[in-house]
C-alpha cells in the first residue's frame, strides 16, 4: 500500500512491515528522489518517549484499523527522522529525467536511544548504516540486459537521460508513465522491473515470471506485425522506441574487449493515448454525450482489433478484455486495447492446453461481460458525488462482481 505523507516535501512510502512481539518496524520511503529504509527495533529504543508512542501502532488487532495505524506510524517515524532526512535529501529538483529513477541513492537508517539527560526525558537519535548510500532504482524498476529482448532494428533508441517525465508529481503512488521525448512528442513509458523471488513451502525459492519483461516482449512482437492504422480497427499502441541505460554501476556488465559498460534496457516507449480507461467512464465530467450507440461502436472496434490480430497469427492476446485494459481516446472516441502481457502466436509452442476454440470463447465471454452487462449498467449509475475516486471505486467493485460471476 503506497501512501504519501506531506511535510516540507512529499514522502512516498512504498513498503513496510510491523511486528508487535518483539516490537519491530521497517519502512521504505522516497524523499526528493532519495530512498530511505528506516528500521526500528524495540530493544534499541526501550524506555524512550518514542517507544511509548510507537509500540501501540504495531498492534495487529483490530484489522480494520490497520490502514489508520500504518498512516500514523509513518507520520511518527518520519517526524522523528526529519532532521536527518532533510540533511541527506534536501529540497531540490529531482527525477528530472528517467536516468534519475534508475540511479537513486539509498540510505539505511536506524533509531537508537540517546543517553538520558537530567533536563529531558529519554529521546532517540537517528543512526545511518555504515556503507550507505548504495545505488538502487525507484518504483521497483531495474534495467535488464539488452539481450533479454529481440529489439527490432527499425526502432530508435533513446538514452534515459533524454527522456523527461511529465506530470508525475500529480500521482507519486505510481511509477512515471507519461514522458516527453527529445522532439517534444509524448509517450507512455513501460519500464523493466525487478524479478521477484517466489517462496515455496519447503523453504526454497525460485524466480517468478517477470511480467514487465513479458509485456515488453509482447509489444515488440506486435510491432513486428506492422499493422496499418486503418479505419476503425487495429487500435493498439504503437512502439515508438526503446530506452537504454548504459551506466548502472551495479547492474551493467563490463565489456572485456573495450572496457565499456554494456548497454542496458530500461524499457520501451509506447504511443501516448489522450483518453481514459473504460473503468473510469463514470468519473469523466465531459462525456455526457456518450450513450449506448458509443458502446456498440467501441465493441465493434475491439472485435475488429481481435479479428485482425488473430488473422496475423496471434493465437492468444495475453490480455484480459476488461474495463482496465480498454482506453477511449478523446480524439474521435476510438477504443484501444492495451495492457498486453504474454502474447502467443500460432507458431509458438503451447503448454496451457487451450485450443483456439477455448480462446475464442473466453474472448467472446469477456466482451459480453464488458459491453452487455457492466457497461450497460454503468450508464444508469447515479452520479450523486463529485469525487472521481469514489466513482472509480464503485465501478471497480461492480466490475469484479460481474466478472467473478460471469467467468466461473
Amino acid at each position: 500500500m503506497t501512501i504519501i505523507k506531506y511535510f516540507d516535501t512529499p514522502h512516498i512510502i512504498r513498503f513496510g512491515m510491523t511486528n508487535h512481539d518483539p516490537g519491530k518496524s521497517e519502512m521504505q520511503l522516497w524523499r526528493n528522489g532519495v530512498k530511505f529504509i528506516i528500521e526500528i527495533d524495540q530493544a534499541n529504543v526501550k524506555g524512550t518517549d518514542f517507544e511509548r508512542q510507537w509500540l501501540p501502532l504495531l498492534d495487529p488487532e483490530p484489522l480494520f484499523l490497520h490502514a489508520q495505524r500504518w498512516n500514523e506510524l509513518c507520520g511518527l517515524v518520519i517526524s522523528q527522522c526529519m532532521d536527518t532526512l532533510q540533511e541527506l535529501a534536501p529540497n531540490k529538483p529531482y527525477w528530472t529525467n528517467l536516468y534519475e529513477y534508475f540511479h537513486v541513492a539509498s540510505y539505511v537508517l536506524r533509531l537508537h536511544g540517546a543517553p538520558e539527560s537530567k533536563a529531558t526525558s529519554p529521546q532517540v537519535v537517528v543512526v545511518r548504516e555504515p556503507g550507505s548510500p548504495t545505488i538502487t532504482c525507484a518504483y521497483e524498476m531495474q534495467p535488464a540486459a539488452w539481450c533479454t529482448f529481440a529489439v527490432p532494428d527499425d526502432l530508435p533508441v533513446f538514452d534515459s537521460r533524454a527522456v523527461i517525465p511529465v506530470d508525475h508529481e500529480h500521482n507519486f503512488k505510481r511509477p512515471p508513465h507519461k514522458v516527453r521525448l527529445p522532439d517534444g512528442k509524448l509517450a507512455f513509458f513501460l519500464a523493466c522491473t525487478v524479478t521477484w523471488q517466489q517462496r515455496h513451502q519447503d523453504g526454497s525459492s525460485s524466480e517468478s515470471m517477470n511480467e514487465s519483461h513479458q509485456s515488453i516482449a509482447s509489444y515488440l512482437r506486435l510491432h513486428g506485425l506492422k499493422i496499418p492504422r486503418n479505419g476503425s480497427y487495429a487500435r493498439i499502441p504503437k512502439v515508438l522506441g526503446v530506452v537504454s541505460d548504459s551506466s548502472d554501476p551495479q547492474h551493467a556488465i563490463t565489456n572485456m574487449q573495450g572496457g565499456e559498460r554494456e548497454r542496458q534496457m530500461a524499457g520501451i516507449l509506447l504511443e501516448w493515448i489522450d483518453g481514459f480507461r473504460l473503468i473510469n467512464l463514470a468519473s469523466q465530467n465531459s462525456i455526457c454525450h456518450i450513450d449506448e450507440s458509443n458502446h456498440a461502436e467501441w465493441s465493434e472496434q475491439l472485435n475488429a482489433i481481435i479479428r485482425e490480430l488473430h488473422r496475423r497469427g496471434v493465437s492468444s492476446l495475453g490480455v484480459d478484455i476488461s474495463p482496465f485494459d480498454v482506453i477511449i481516446d478523446r480524439d474521435g472516441g476510438h477504443a484501444w486495447l492495451t495492457g498486453f502481457v504474454d502474447v502467443k502466436f500460432s507458431s509458438d509452442d503451447h503448454d496451457d492446453n487451450r485450443s483456439a476454440a477455448d480462446v475464442d470463447e473466453l474472448e467472446r465471454k469477456q466482451m459480453q461481460l464488458v459491453f452487455d452487462r457492466w457497461l450497460s449498467e454503468e450508464t444508469g449509475v447515479s452520479r450523486s458525488s463529485e469525487d472521481p475516486e469514489e466513482f472509480r471505486k464503485g465501478a471497480v467493485s461492480r466490475w469484479f462482481a460481474i466478472s467473478d460471476d460471469g467467468l466461473l
